[in-house]
C-alpha cells in the first residue's frame, strides 16, 4: 500500500473510531486532532462520507455530522483503541477520564528485548525464576513463544527444560535471563493447549436473586443471559481469575463473586488444578 494511501486509511479509521465513541464529527475536532486546516478537515469528513455514504447523518443545528440510527454500531472499534488515538496526538482526556486501574508491573525494556528475540528466532533463555515452592530462585533453560499480557500481570509461554512440559513463566518472578548457549532441542511438541480454542460461557451467579441478577447481566452482558469469551485454553485460567469468575458456584458465592462459569463440565480439563480444587504447578 503506498504511503499516501495509507495515510489516508488511518485517518478514515480514525473518523469511525471518533464517531463511535465521541458520537459525532466536527471539523474543529479534526482539526485540532489530526493538525489539518479547516478545508482539509472537511475534505476529509467528505472523503468519509464517500467512504461509507450510509454512516454519517448531518446536524445542522449544532454544525456536526452524527451517526445514523441504525448503523451506530457497524464496525466498533474498541474504548483503548480511541484511547490511544487521542493520547498518541497529544489530545488530553484528563478532563474527563481517570485511569484506575492498577498496574503492579510493567516488565523491564531490556526484559522484553531478549524475551521478543528468543521469541522471534526459536531462542532458549538461562533463567533464574523465583516461584512460592523456590522463593529463592532455580536455574532454569526455557524455549519462549508467546509473552502474554493479563490484566494483573505478564507471563510468557515457553517450553520449560526441567519440566518437559509447557509452562507459564510470570515475567515478575525472573530475576535474571539471557540467552541461552544450550543448542535447541530438534523437536519440540506441539503446545496443543495454546493451539486450542475454548469457549468460556458465563453468566450471573446462580446465588444471585432474580433483581441482582437482571443488575448483572444488564452491568456486564447488556441485557444478555450470558457471554461467550472465545480464548486459547492455555489462559482461560487466568481470564476467569481475572474477571474474578466462580468456577466452584457452591463455594464461591456471592458478594465476592457475582459471575460464574456456566460450561465448568464442558472445559474443566483445561483450567488449573487450583481452580478445580486441587494443586499444580502450571501456574508459576
Amino acid at each position: 500500500m503506498a504511503k499516501g494511501n495509507q495515510i489516508f486509511h488511518e485517518r478514515l479509521a480514525i473518523l469511525a473510531t471518533l464517531l463511535k465513541w465521541e458520537g459525532e464529527l466536527k471539523n474543529s475536532r479534526i482539526q485540532k486532532l489530526l493538525g489539518l486546516t479547516s478545508v482539509r478537515a472537511s475534505r476529509l469528513i467528505a472523503e468519509f462520507r464517500e467512504t461509507f455514504p450510509d454512516r454519517l447523518e448531518l446536524d445542522t443545528q449544532n454544525k456536526r455530522w452524527v451517526p445514523r440510527q441504525q448503523v451506530a454500531s457497524h464496525g466498533v472499534p474498541d474504548f483503548d483503541n480511541y484511547l490511544e488515538q487521542v493520547k498518541f496526538r497529544e489530545e488530553s482526556v484528563g478532563e474527563w477520564l481517570e485511569d484506575a486501574r492498577a498496574t503492579f508491573l510493567t516488565p523491564h525494556p531490556e526484559t522484553v528485548a531478549i524475551l521478543r528475540k528468543a521469541c522471534i528466532e526459536g531462542l532458549g533463555l538461562e533463567i533464574n525464576y523465583r516461584s512460592m515452592r523456590h522463593p529463592d530462585g532455580q536455574e532454569r533453560v526455557i524455549y519462549p513463544h508467546t509473552v502474554v499480557r493479563m490484566n494483573r500481570r505478564w507471563h510468557v509461554r515457553s517450553w520449560c527444560g526441567l519440566r518437559e512440559d509447557y509452562r507459564d513463566f510470570n515475567v515478575g518472578r525472573i530475576r535474571s535471563i539471557k540467552i541461552s548457549t544450550e543448542t535447541r532441542p530438534s523437536s519440540l511438541p506441539e503446545d496443543s493447549e495454546w493451539e486450542t480454542k475454548i469457549d468460556l460461557r458465563v453468566g450471573a451467579h446462580r446465588h444471585l436473586d432474580e433483581g441482582q441478577a437482571r443488575l448483572v447481566r444488564d452491568e456486564y452482558f447488556e441485557g444478555a443471559v450470558a457471554r461467550r469469551l472465545n480464548v486459547r485454553a492455555a489462559i482461560a485460567g487466568y481470564v476467569l481469575q481475572d474477571l474474578q469468575v466462580a468456577t466452584l458456584a457452591e463455594i464461591e458465592t456471592p458478594p465476592r463473586y457475582q459471575l460464574e462459569l456456566l460450561n465448568v463440565d464442558e472445559v474443566n480439563r483445561h483450567l488449573f488444578p487450583e481452580i478445580k480444587g486441587g494443586s499444580s504447578d502450571k501456574m508459576l
